[in-house]
């Protein structure tokens, strides 16, 4: 993660609007409402979170932070060991991922194990690696094959492969699985 300080808001908004950022963290000085309110808006899809002193009488300031689109409130001397885990789960990507957790599948995952690595992959924060295993002698068949090149790939096949009958035997299995309930 890059880490990048701005002086004002207007500093912000003017980096904001050249570099990729998955998140800002603003400071609670003067007028920091509004200058993160103004974020918020010109950028919507960048998550804004406000770092500062909080007291136990700022509920009100905290309701309207929330009102104003700022995403999470760290709280200086209380919430620093956990300040990068509160903004890593607040990031724009973050955000992505939620917003694709819902989305359809497209691969057809049979197994409760296969889902749930699958999902491990989707919510880790570190570069996964997801090993698929096929049968060699299977080659994938396109979803909606014709009798044409169902004709052509068994042709080519008898032509010289010198596993033929047990690469057509997989396949015709491949397709009956993909054909019958």
């Amino acid at each position: 993660m890059r880490v990048r300080r701005c002086r004002s808001f207007e500093e912000a908004r003017a980096l904001l609007g050249r570099e990729l950022a998955d998140a800002v963290v603003v400071g609670t000085a003067a007028g920091w409402l509004e200058g993160a309110a103004v974020l918020v808006a010109d950028f919507p899809g960048i998550p804004v979170l406000a770092y500062g002193r909080f007291g136990p009488d700022d509920g009100a300031l905290l309701v309207a932070s929330r009102a104003h689109g700022i995403g999470a409130v760290l709280v200086e001397g209380v919430d620093e060991p956990v300040a990068g885990e509160v903004l890593a789960a607040h990031t724009a990507g973050r955000r992505r991922l939620r917003q694709l957790a819902d989305g359809p599948r497209l691969l057809r995952l049979t197994e409760p194990i296969q889902r749930a690595a699958w999902d491990e992959a989707l919510a880790s924060d570190v570069p996964v690696v997801l090993e698929f295993k096929t049968d060699p002698e299977v080659p994938p068949l396109p979803p909606h094959i014709t009798l044409k090149h169902a004709k052509a790939f068994a042709s080519t096949l008898l032509k010289g492969d010198p596993d033929e009958f047990k690469v057509i035997a997989k396949s015709m299995r491949q397709l009956a699985r993909e054909l019958l309930p």
